[in-house]
């Protein structure tokens, strides 16, 4: 069950899943219509649906693009004129902060709406499994029910399930909406958001308001942690099903997983593995490949890093 493993480590480091209590989020003092959009966008709760409704939009959105005859789905966001005396930063920090008190009213829809479709549908596909961890611990609790301690103990040991973090939507998207630990600077009509570690992103304003454009590794990242997270999760019903039918039993318990793994997760933790090894660039030379004691001369800065 090693893809097991890799995708445990994968979708909790690479997500940046943690356990932090979330900040009180920073309440505005006065509204003003120009910068904080209509009052609308402090509507109450949402219907229970809505999150499900608004993933299904985002499919859609993705699937037309294809069929429109774009080649990336993903492609960057349409940009916009901004209302003329607008204020960018300050719009855009606006909307950053209607979305983390969204986030933390528990209304994520308006968090998800700040990306393009393919990514606004991992995020979503993503929150749709916020019960995995619980679900990673109550089918270990069904291994050892069902088929001893040797098993749930082997699943304990690749799984790591005892110090699983919730999957929190607060978590998720913190380091986009974390108004507090970002700097936000225009550069023309858009503006680049740098977080606290220096890693950068852009949000453009368009007819839909402000959407993060993403590099293309940065979109990758999000797909395949969401494709990780739902390919786990069909693992654990596989199996679950299995135990309970007797077709998964204590002695065939580490084949059947490896069996299943292979099908079901090997994919994906292969496109999470090229992701992380193309991201570490070419490995170093074993041994110097140039004689003498000339030093080559710095690099040119380059772009800072990514979201």
């Amino acid at each position: 069950m090693k893809a097991t493993a890799i995708l445990l480590t994968g979708l909790f480091l690479v997500a940046a899943i943690g356990c932090e209590k979330p900040k009180e989020p920073e309440q505005a003092e006065q509204y003003d219509r120009e910068i904080d959009g209509p009052v609308c966008m402090y509507a109450p709760a949402s219907d229970p649906d809505l999150l499900a409704d608004q993933g299904e939009v985002a499919k859609r959105g993705a699937a037309g693009a294809s069929a429109s005859g774009s080649s990336d789905a993903s492609a960057a966001p349409t940009a916009a004129k901004l209302p003329p005396g607008t204020n960018p930063v300050a719009s855009a920090r606006a909307r950053l902060q209607g979305a983390a008190n969204a986030v933390t009213a528990g209304r994520t829809v308006q968090v998800i709406e700040l990306f393009a479709a393919e990514e606004a549908a991992a995020f979503t596909k993503l929150l749709a499994l916020s019960d995995l961890p619980e679900k990673i611990k109550a089918f270990e609790q069904l291994a050892r029910d069902k088929l001893g301690d040797a098993a749930a103990d082997k699943f304990r040991e690749i799984s790591n399930a005892g110090k699983l973090p919730p999957l929190k939507a607060e978590a998720v998207f913190e380091k986009f909406i974390d108004v507090a630990n970002l700097t936000l600077r225009a550069e023309g009509d858009d503006v680049i958001v740098t977080r606290a570690d220096g890693t950068q992103a852009k949000l453009v304003y368009t007819d839909n308001g402000w959407k993060y454009e993403l590099d293309a590794k940065a979109k990758q990242m999000v797909v395949v942690v969401a494709d990780m997270a739902d390919g786990l999760n069909k693992l654990l019903d596989t199996m679950t099903a299995g135990i309970n039918d007797g077709s998964i039993t204590a002695a065939n318990f580490d084949a059947k997983g490896q069996e299943l793994s292979e099908s079901i997760l090997k994919p994906v933790a292969e496109r999470f593995l090229k992701l992380i090894m193309d991201a570490a660039g070419p490995a170093a030379p074993d041994g110097p490949t140039t004689t003498g004691t000339t030093t080559p001369p710095p690099a040119a800065p380059g772009p800072a890093p990514t979201f």
